[in-house]
């Protein structure tokens, strides 16, 4: 049986702390009920703090970089987090290397700012951004 690596987030995790010196805290959730993993604000795996700033970073592996960033480009609530003044990057982790030589785990990192968000967002991403009432949650039958 092949042994299944670490994962985007747990590399992003030790690099934060070992490499950068950085403290990191995981801040997405699973949400056992849709059995799907919920992002801070619908984008962001990990918030760093770094000297005096704060970063906000979505892991990801180097095949869903692209999605990630255009995911993160499209979401409502990233505008505010930038707007506070706060960081965020996405990372992506791959193999990579010469053809015939040993491949090395290896880090892309790609900063976003609050010029490149479109000015409008997309109906189709906010949707998937609409959360049910605490109510609805907790007390069943509760009208």
């Amino acid at each position: 049986m092949k042994r299944k690596g670490k994962s985007p987030t747990a590399r992003t995790l030790e690099y934060c702390r070992d490499k950068l010196g950085w403290h990191v805290q995981v801040v997405e959730k699973w949400n056992q009920w849709a059995h799907k993993r919920i992002d801070l604000f619908g984008c962001i795996d990990i918030v760093a703090i770094a000297g005096d700033q704060i970063i906000g970073i979505q892991a990801t592996d180097d095949t869903s970089h692209s999605k990630r960033r255009e995911k993160a480009l499209h979401e409502p609530r990233l505008r505010a987090w930038l707007a506070a003044k706060a960081g965020f990057e996405v990372w992506s982790w791959g193999k990579k290397g010469a053809a015939g030589k040993r491949k090395l785990w290896t880090l892309r990192r790609e900063p976003l700012e609050l010029k490149m968000l479109p000015q409008t967002v997309p109906a189709e991403v906010t949707e998937d951004v609409v959360e049910a009432p605490q109510r609805e949650l907790f007390h069943r039958g509760a009208a």
